[in-house]
């Protein structure tokens, strides 16, 4: 059995986790927020990770990676407004940069 489980997608959003089917799942005005590690470049779409850092039991997840603007097309069209979607900077540039995202549903 594959280790990495899979979201299946829902309301036309090809190969889309289902938290990802759009702005309907949240309340009038609700707000979706997430973040993770900056994308590398050219190293996009879904990546195996342990969820749990590098101790104790194997849990094993997806980590969706894309570029800002990536989220916020994704978003768009499945019917959130008011999206910021960015790269913010590490503190050194040499450290790895922290993407957020923020969206809403509409009221």
């Amino acid at each position: 059995m594959d280790p990495v489980r899979r979201a299946r997608p829902r309301r036309g959003v090809p190969g889309q986790p289902a938290y990802r089917a759009g702005a309907g799942r949240l309340s009038p005005g609700g707000t979706l927020a997430f973040s993770q590690a900056e994308p590398l470049e050219g190293y996009y779409g879904p990546q195996p990770m342990y969820g749990n850092g590098l101790a104790g039991r194997k849990l094993t997840l997806l980590r969706w990676s894309y570029p800002p603007q990536w989220w916020a097309d994704l978003l768009k069209r499945t019917g959130f407004v008011d999206i910021d979607a960015r790269v913010l900077p590490a503190p050194r540039p040499t450290d790895v940069g922290t993407l957020m995202v923020r969206a809403s549903a509409p009221k």
